[in-house]
């Protein structure tokens, strides 16, 4: 692996990397799909109590992992709703 490809590590603080605020929720960037080759980011999302969070909706090749910090994330699957509270974790693979 030549020096210009070589991976470089993150080390973040709490509250460390780059934030962006859109329709009321809090954004923070902590890895780019730059810093990963392409393969995944990272990125905390943090809503405020009662947000609808975005219309149901599926990804062609994008998988989503969720793990809920505080408070709950409800997904609806299929006719399903299910509910995850702090410590919770969520696996949404592409095409669900």
């Amino acid at each position: 692996m030549s020096a210009e490809n070589q991976p470089t590590p993150i080390l973040l603080a709490p509250g460390g990397g780059q934030v962006f605020n859109l329709m009321g929720v809090s954004l923070t960037l902590k890895t780019t799909a730059a810093d990963s080759g392409g393969q995944w980011f990272v990125m905390e999302y943090a809503a405020p109590p009662n947000f609808q969070g975005p219309p149901p909706h599926w990804h062609k090749v994008m998988t989503e992992i969720f793990y809920a910090v505080e408070g709950k994330i409800t997904f609806r699957v299929g006719e399903q709703t299910l509910e995850v509270g702090p410590g919770g974790y969520a696996y949404v693979p592409p095409g669900t």
